[in-house]
């Protein structure tokens, strides 16, 4: 079992999410020129700018699916997720785009 697996197995906490740049076997890509990891990049590019026709807040699972999609569109290692039950519902972020207000 990798060292990966095994942090995975200890976040398995009821109503846990787990969420990570790449799969175990997989390294980061830090693209050149980038300020950024392709993934923090992309997360942050997501939570300014939002994701089209997704209510407030965004939750684990809405926003995984986005990521996976975007760096999978453009050839960048695809994060993975894991989680317990109801993790993935957690909310994670307002929805700026959507006009949340505090």
């Amino acid at each position: 079992m990798s060292a990966s697996a095994q942090i995975a197995d200890q976040a398995m906490v009821e109503g846990a999410c787990l969420l990570t740049a790449s799969a175990e076997t997989r390294p980061v890509l830090s693209p050149s020129g980038e300020t950024c990891t392709a993934f923090t990049g992309e997360l942050i590019t997501t939570l300014v700018e939002g994701i089209p026709e997704r209510p407030d807040p965004l939750d684990m699972d809405t926003l995984y699916r986005h990521l996976r999609a975007r760096l999978a569109g453009r050839s960048r290692p695809v994060p993975q997720q894991r989680n317990r039950n109801t993790g993935g519902r957690i909310a994670i972020a307002r929805h700026w785009a959507v006009g949340a207000v505090l």
